[in-house]
């Protein structure tokens, strides 16, 4: 399920959910289901049970894994911001983009983690 999440990236890029405000409603999703069920043909209906599985959340696994996922959002985000990009404030204010740490407490630690290297280089002078 892990590997098999962000599958349709591999065509469609790497579009923030921000970006999906600026196309028609609901091309993006289309555009990367279309993607996954040309990529993941080949793998048989196993793979797109699972791709279904994760995109509803409809097992703990599938939540372990978007939390995961949202885990290492922070990770790209913190690194980008430490390469000097700017504007991306918006993504440390915002609830969503972290994974639940109530419901899985053994990434709390590491959220914690992120968010102190965070304050940590927002607090540089540039």
């Amino acid at each position: 399920m892990a590997l098999l999440h962000d599958l349709a990236e591999a065509r469609t890029g790497d579009l923030p959910r921000s970006a999906a405000r600026y196309l028609p409603p609901g091309a993006k999703r289309a555009a990367e289901e279309a993607a996954f069920a040309a990529l993941a043909a080949p793998l048989g209906g196993e793979a797109a049970a699972l791709h279904a599985e994760y995109e509803t959340g409809a097992s703990r696994e599938a939540q372990w894994v978007r939390a995961c996922d949202r885990l290492q959002l922070m990770v790209k985000v913190l690194a980008y911001e430490g390469w000097g990009a700017a504007g991306l404030a918006e993504f440390w204010r915002n609830p969503a983009n972290f994974p639940d740490t109530e419901r899985f407490p053994a990434l709390a630690p590491l959220v914690a983690a992120l968010r102190e290297r965070r304050d940590a280089l927002s607090a540089r002078p540039r």
